[in-house]
């Protein structure tokens, strides 16, 4: 469910002496690189174009759903480690902690929060984890948000989806210029919306502002900035079809989310039993 109005975080939750909040950066940004258990953590930086900044990472399998994130049209915009999640119980003195991955942004205006781990397994590591887990996601679940446990092994480095992801995450750099879009644009119109990839690499390229190589860093620029659409999950070829994004659906909310309901979001009763 898209969030576009504040009553969306305005549900009573009903859950017996209980309730939560969401804390979030004033910002927007990455929230547990400005405090987290008390201190600052050393994370990696990935640059990125989609989000228009550097996202921190602190594992492999954050990096990989940070470039599969960046890579594929149908994530509008998407952050990681955005917030804090504090779920008061009744049986404990002091509230549950959890600090997802992630949250992204989905073409139909849907909203994903994720968690990431190196395997399946390492979900289950232990019961009170599995609580933990299975708490959050019910809560987020009273906003509309979907909650994903997405494990290395088993969803992110999967082929062809990871080799596609990585080489359009790392060869995007060159910026598209207005002229460079309205020539994806006439083209794929002329085609019917789709092009083949190697044909859209020549129409970046025709006017001779390109060499072949820089054209398709272009193209995956335009990927990147979801003027162009690939299915990422089938293996790209030079004969891949390439479509115009006519509908680039709802614009992003994630940045504005403490704007539009303050940086701390308070859940005074929950509406669903969490078992």
């Amino acid at each position: 469910m898209y969030l576009d109005t504040e009553s969306a975080f305005q549900h009573s939750i009903r859950l017996s002496q209980t309730s939560a909040r969401i804390v979030m950066a004033p910002s927007g940004g990455a929230f547990r690189t400005i405090v987290g258990h008390g201190s600052i953590r050393a994370t990696s930086v990935f640059p990125s174009v989609k989000a228009g900044y550097s996202m921190p990472c602190e594992a492999q399998h954050e990096r990989m759903h940070v470039r599969i994130c960046e890579a594929d049209p149908r994530i509008v915009d998407y952050q990681h480690q955005p917030h804090r999640l504090e779920i008061m119980l009744s049986n404990r003195s002091k509230p549950l902690v959890y600090f997802p991955d992630a949250i992204r942004q989905r073409d139909d205006g849907s909203i994903e929060v994720v968690e990431t781990k190196q395997t399946q397994d390492q979900f289950e590591r232990s019961s009170r984890y599995v609580d933990k887990l299975d708490y959050a996601e019910q809560v987020y679940a009273t906003l509309g948000w979907r909650f994903l446990r997405l494990s290395q092994d088993k969803d992110l480095e999967v082929q062809p989806l990871w080799p596609n992801a990585r080489m359009i995450s790392r060869r995007n750099k060159r910026r598209a210029t207005t002229a460079d879009r309205l020539r994806f644009q006439e083209a794929a119109d002329r085609e019917g919306g789709t092009l083949p990839f190697g044909k859209a690499a020549e129409v970046l390229a025709a006017d001779g502002s390109y060499e072949p190589c820089d054209a398709v860093t272009l193209l995956h620029r335009l990927i990147v900035g979801r003027t162009a659409f690939i299915d990422l999950t089938r293996r790209i070829e030079i004969d891949s079809p390439v479509k115009l994004i006519t509908d680039p659906g709802p614009p992003s909310m994630l940045r504005s989310l403490p704007e539009l309901f303050g940086s701390d979001i308070g859940f005074d009763e929950l509406e669903m039993e969490l078992s």
